[in-house]
């Protein structure tokens, strides 16, 4: 879909008056402090997520659906809705990568057996018998072919269909970003999906496996990257240096010593990044930059908000939950 930057004008207009409602760290934090829990579902109108009232049921459950049905309302309004493809795919390759596990587990306990509890959406039946018509499925389609032709049997299983879904998952959102014909937004996400892809190379180090049939599937979605095969390959006291050639020179901070959830304080990390070349945004008057950015702080508000009401549910210290949010 061919849209100009004038087109965006009307949506962009609507995002900035609604970030203005945007909770801020402390409004977040503050749910940590009542004791109450239907004066803490109450305070959650104060979010845009819950503008139309308090959710109903456990509050943390409602969250995302909650996020997604904002992005599904954006999406309308923009002239071009791949925008939100950028941030509903995530709940699709989810479902994905359970289908996938369901499909290929044989009775191997270590990977979920849901075939008979409708994890996986029949669409993707068609897809792992590689007789999708719909285009947008075609990303599936090609990881459901690489899983099946190439998933070992033995080891961790369920992970190695994880990272695959992982390579095929990014390279899905750089072709996304691409369509909406917008250059920095398409950067952003470039570099996004990078070092996502750099944390996964961590990850799998850490769990001593075999890289370098990984780094392949990486390079042949369109990940070649030199300073990303460092991270694969390379000594582990390098691996700063390399993220900070990716884009992420905080990992210098994240990697020191021997931290056992340094992937997952590095994906935290890879997330902040994020806000920080999104925050460009605002010297943008309209485009889908500033629709993006937007998004992308609202979806920031849903994590930090499930994350706050857990914290208050289980007593999470406050000084936990705060260096844990997006």
């Amino acid at each position: 879909m061919t849209t100009t930057r004038h087109n965006w004008s009307y949506v962009s207009g609507l995002v900035s008056a609604q970030a203005e409602r945007l909770l801020d760290d402390r409004e977040i934090t503050a749910l940590l402090d009542i004791p109450d829990e239907e004066e803490r579902r109450a305070r959650l109108r104060a979010s845009l997520l819950f503008a139309e009232g308090p959710p109903e049921g456990d509050p943390s459950d409602a969250v995302e659906a909650a996020f997604a049905a904002c992005v599904e309302g954006i999406a309308l309004a923009s002239p071009n809705p791949a925008v939100a493809d950028l941030f509903t795919a995530a709940a699709d390759w989810e479902e994905f990568r359970a289908f996938a596990k369901s499909k290929m587990s044989d009775g191997d306990p270590t990977l979920r057996d849901t075939r008979d509890k409708d994890a996986g959406p029949l669409r993707f039946e068609a897809v792992w018998q590689d007789r999708a018509e719909d285009s947008r499925l075609e990303p599936f389609a090609a990881a459901a072919a690489r899983i099946q032709a190439e998933c070992p049997g033995e080891g961790d299983r369920a992970g190695w269909i994880d990272l695959v879904t992982d390579a095929y998952e990014a390279a899905a959102l750089d072709r996304t970003a691409a369509r909406l014909g917008a250059g920095g937004l398409a950067c952003w996400i470039r570099t996004w999906t990078t070092l996502r892809a750099a944390v996964g190379f961590v990850r799998a180090r850490r769990a001593q496996w075999e890289t370098a049939p990984i780094l392949e599937i990486w390079r042949s979605v369109g990940f070649d990257d030199s300073i990303l095969a460092d991270v694969a390959k390379g000594p582990e006291n390098n691996w700063p240096a390399a993220f900070d050639k990716l884009g992420l020179p905080a990992a210098h901070d994240v990697l020191g010593g021997d931290s056992k959830d340094a992937a997952v304080r590095l994906a935290v990390a890879v997330d902040r990044r994020l806000s920080e070349l999104a925050s460009a945004a605002n010297g943008i008057p309209f485009g889908p930059e500033r629709v993006f950015a937007f998004l992308w702080q609202l979806r920031n508000e849903a994590i930090n908000l499930r994350l706050a009401l857990a914290a208050a549910k289980y007593g999470m210290p406050v000084a936990r939950v705060e260096a844990e949010l997006r």
